[in-house]
C-alpha cells in the first residue's frame, strides 16, 4: 500500500516536477535556436539547396518542436507537464502558501528580511492572500492550454497518429503558430520559476547556445575519398 505523502514531501514534488517542466521548456527554446541558427546558415550559402536535406530539417524539427508543445500543455494526471503542474495548483491551493514560501526563501536566503521575502509571493497572490490566487492561476492554465491549441491539435492528429484526412484536405500549422505557442509555454515556466525556486528569477527562458557549432559549416562535409557506408537493413 503507497504511503501518503505528507503536505512538505507534496511540495517537494511538486517543486521537482515543475523543474522537469522547465527542463522539457528550455530544451524547446534550444531545439528552435539550432533550427533558426541552422536556417541561417543555409539561407545565407551559396550551395544549392537540396529538396531532401530541406524536407528532413523541416519534418524532424516540426516532429521535436510540435510534440513538446504537446507534452507540456498536456494536463494529464499521468503527466509532469507545466499544465499539470498548474493544474495541481488549481486543485490544492494551499499546497504553496505564503508562509511555506517564506519559509522556503529564507533558508536559501537567510540574510532577507521576512516582509521582503512576503513580496516574491505578491505575483501569486495580488490581492495579498495568503494562498495561492485561483484567478491568477486559471488565467495562466488557459494561457498556456489556447496557445498550444493549434499546435497539440495538429501533433495528435498528424505526428502522434496518421488520421484520415476528409474532403479538407492536409491540414496546415504555420511556423508562427508554432513559435506563439513556444513564446506563451515559456513565458508562463518563467513567470512561476519563482514560486519554485523562492528568491530567485530567470531572466530569460531561451539557453544561450555555444554557437560554435556553426564552425562545423565551415569545413567542407564531403570529401574526395568519401563513400556512404554500406548497411544491412539498407534495402529492407
Amino acid at each position: 500500500m503507497t504511503r501518503k505523502l505528507t503536505l512538505e514531501e507534496r511540495r517537494e514534488q511538486w517543486a521537482s516536477d515543475f523543474d522537469a517542466a522547465d527542463r522539457g521548456v528550455m530544451a524547446m527554446l534550444h531545439r528552435r535556436q539550432v533550427f533558426r541558427g541552422i536556417g541561417d546558415v543555409l539561407n545565407a550559402s551559396a550551395v544549392k539547396r537540396h529538396p531532401t536535406v530541406d524536407n528532413y530539417l523541416v519534418d524532424t524539427y516540426v516532429a521535436a518542436i510540435t510534440l513538446a508543445v504537446r507534452r507540456e500543455s498536456d494536463p494529464d494526471t499521468r503527466t509532469t507537464s507545466l499544465a499539470r503542474c498548474l493544474q495541481q495548483l488549481m486543485d490544492s491551493p494551499k499546497l504553496i502558501t505564503r508562509e511555506s514560501f517564506i519559509v522556503r526563501y529564507l533558508e536559501s536566503f537567510p540574510e532577507t528580511a521576512e516582509d521582503e521575502a512576503s513580496r516574491g509571493f505578491q505575483p501569486f497572490a495580488p490581492f495579498g492572500g495568503d494562498v495561492l490566487d485561483q484567478s491568477m492561476l486559471r488565467a495562466n492554465l488557459d494561457e498556456l492550454r489556447d496557445a498550444g491549441t493549434a499546435v497539440r491539435n495538429f501533433a495528435n492528429r498528424f505526428i502522434a497518429h496518421r488520421e484520415r484526412l476528409g474532403d479538407a484536405g492536409p491540414p496546415t500549422l504555420t511556423f508562427e503558430e508554432v513559435d506563439r505557442a513556444v513564446n506563451a509555454i515559456a513565458a508562463v515556466a518563467q513567470r512561476f520559476w519563482s514560486l519554485a525556486h523562492p528568491g530567485t528569477m530567470r531572466a530569460q527562458m531561451t539557453p544561450i547556445v555555444d554557437l560554435t557549432y556553426i564552425a562545423m559549416f565551415q569545413q567542407p562535409w564531403v570529401t574526395d575519398n568519401f563513400t556512404l557506408t554500406q548497411r544491412a537493413d539498407d534495402h529492407v
